[in-house]
C-alpha cells in the first residue's frame, strides 16, 4: 500500500492479551467516521478501528514486541513513523480536517 508522503506519521504498538501486536496510526483516517483510524497487524494487515477502544483493551508494547510488526511496516511503505506511547487528543482533529478534504 502506497502511503502519501508526510514527514512524520505517528504509531502507537499495543498488545492484546494473546500476545499478538497491533499498530494504530491515529492520523490515518479509518472509514469516513473521525472517530477511526488506519490500524495494521501482521495477521489480517490493514484495517480500521475506534483508537481509544483498543487502546483500553490492550497493553502498552515494548520495543522488542513491536520491532517486527514496525519493520514490516517500514517494509510495505510506511516512512516517517514516530512511536508514541500515548494518545494525543489533537489527532481526531487531524482526522476530521483530513476527511474534510476527501469530501470536497
Amino acid at each position: 500500500m502506497a502511503v502519501k508522503k508526510k514527514t512524520s506519521i505517528p504509531v502507537m504498538f499495543r498488545k492484546w492479551r494473546d500476545g499478538d501486536i497491533i499498530a494504530i496510526l491515529p492520523t490515518l483516517t479509518g472509514t469516513s467516521s473521525p472517530y477511526t483510524c488506519m490500524m495494521y497487524e501482521h495477521v489480517g494487515q490493514h484495517g480500521s478501528g475506534e483508537p481509544q477502544g483498543v487502546i483500553g483493551k490492550t497493553k502498552k508494547a515494548t520495543p522488542k514486541e513491536y520491532t517486527p510488526l514496525l519493520r514490516e511496516l517500514r517494509r510495505i511503505g510506511y516512512r516517517g513513523l514516530v512511536v508514541y506511547d500515548r494518545y494525543q487528543s489533537s489527532w481526531l482533529n487531524t482526522r476530521r480536517k483530513e476527511l474534510a478534504k476527501m469530501r470536497r
